[in-house]
């Protein structure tokens, strides 16, 4: 059960606000995914890593909200304790949605900046926001602002089997692009496989979107496992493993703006699928660009 966030903690903290039907297992679940170590302390108390702790979920009522110049209802929050560790001034100009515009006497480093990236990637991941404590600035992260996808697995697959699990789920797939230029992709990749029967240069695919852009697959070896696949596929090192990443690349004219939200849409939901099919295809394992399961 969720107690009552003592305001005048809150307000120099950092604190994470979800939706009211978040379930605290949820948040452990996904903060487990960037900090391995992250262990359970009484019933509302996570330990992420040696000086931060993260507890709740705590009630925000109304007068909570106002106190804290949170203008969305409803929801409970976690407060984030940790070190004050602040480093070089703000860029003069951050891009949209930089974190950066949230810290004007200086960007965090260390601990604390690792723990505010968590909060920031639940926040967007939850369809939450993250209070900036002294500052009192909220971070609302678009919750899908980032559509690409990595999945990760032992095996490898050569362009005709790429385009064999692909073809029939992205539109115009197979141009092929490897070390020796672009091919069509019935041409099998030269090279004497690696540890984990690939071949030791990576290619990539492309899937022409028109006006939405493009979608591009490129298949390598791992090089750093994320931290919630490494008790399933292996050491950190990514040893063995296979990456396939699936990444949309926005239609030039987008690519100075903010892209229009009926591409991405559109781009995320091919890309959900493809990722979907290259699991099913190569019993692999897909994460999103913060590291989370997708």
């Amino acid at each position: 059960m969720a107690g009552s966030l003592d305001r005048d903690l809150a307000s120099g903290s950092h604190l994470l606000l979800v939706p009211a039907g978040v379930a605290p297992d949820a948040v452990a679940a996904l903060a487990g995914a960037w900090f391995p170590a992250t262990e359970r302390l009484g019933g509302q108390a996570l330990r992420l890593a040696p000086g931060a702790l993260l507890t709740g979920p705590w009630v925000l009522d109304e007068p909570t909200r106002r106190a804290l110049g949170i203008d969305q209802g409803g929801g409970n929050g976690y407060l984030l304790h940790v070190p004050r560790l602040r480093g070089a001034l703000k860029p003069s100009d951050p891009g949209p949605g930089d974190l950066a515009a949230a810290f004007p006497d200086g960007l965090p480093y260390g601990i604390e900046a690792a723990a505010v990236t968590l909060l920031r990637a639940l926040a967007r991941r939850l369809g939450g926001s993250m209070r900036v404590g002294g500052t009192g600035s909220v971070v609302t992260p678009d919750a899908i602002e980032a559509v690409d996808r990595w999945v990760y697995a032992r095996a490898w697959l050569g362009p005709e089997e790429l385009t064999d699990v692909l073809g029939g789920v992205l539109p115009a797939f197979g141009v092929v692009v490897g070390p020796e230029g672009v091919r069509e992709p019935g041409r099998a990749v030269t090279g004497a496989p690696g540890a984990a029967g690939a071949p030791a240069r990576e290619y990539s695919a492309l899937a022409e979107l028109g006006e939405d852009g493009a979608i591009e697959v490129t298949v390598r070896r791992a090089e750093l496992l994320p931290v919630v696949l490494r008790g399933s596929l292996g050491s950190s090192s990514g040893d063995r493993v296979v990456a396939y990443s699936v990444r949309w690349l926005r239609p030039f004219a987008s690519r100075l703006q903010h892209p229009s939200g009926g591409s991405r849409t559109r781009a995320a939901a091919l890309i959900a699928t493809a990722a979907a099919a290259l699991c099913a295809a190569v019993d692999g394992r897909a994460v999103d660009d913060a590291g989370f399961p997708a």
